[in-house]
């Protein structure tokens, strides 16, 4: 699993595929329209004080999540916080399609963990020195305190919860 850019073309391949999903797994298909159309617009990597749509793939090239980064600018050089605010499960690695199936919950775990890692990574293309990662539910947030407690015994930063929010930031 890795983060990637987004295309137009990429976007309407995984809204075909998800819509796929979503039929097939009794969900609404509006759920998929409405997130492809928040990632659509917002596939501009240029400008650095604005919300970006992230793809995460599999070993297919397949878009098996979406996530939303936002990058706040704070005073200073290079320091800007970087934070994903969600991350969007492809439907067919929704709650009811994996629960019975082992293997689907350790994808959806890589997936978590692309995003978390990735979001980490963008840090040099968009500025950032601080990671900011939101626990939106119940599900992310667990697996936020429980990364935070591995983090803190290794982590040549700090790594804080602060809310709901999982905080990375460098060691002053």
């Amino acid at each position: 699993m890795e983060v990637v850019q987004l295309t137009v073309e990429s976007i309407e391949a995984a809204r075909a595929n998800w819509t796929t999903a979503a039929i097939e797994s009794d969900m609404p298909e509006t759920d998929v329209e409405m997130r492809m159309d928040w990632a659509a617009k917002h596939i501009s990597y240029v400008d650095q004080a604005a919300a970006f749509a992230y793809g995460i793939v599999d070993d297919q090239k397949r878009i098996v999540g979406l996530m939303d980064i936002y990058y706040s600018k704070r005073p200073g050089k290079d320091q800007g916080w970087l934070k994903m605010m969600q991350l969007y499960l492809s439907p067919e690695y929704s709650y009811e399609v994996v629960k019975d199936n082992a293997d689907k919950i350790l994808t959806v775990a890589d997936i978590y963990t692309a995003a978390i890692t990735g979001t980490i990574e963008l840090t040099g293309a968009h500025k950032a020195r601080v990671v900011k990662i939101f626990g939106r539910d119940e599900l992310l947030f667990t697996i936020l305190v429980a990364l935070k407690t591995q983090l803190a015994a290794i982590a040549t930063f700090n790594v804080t919860i602060e809310g709901r929010w999982l905080v990375l930031s460098p060691k002053e």
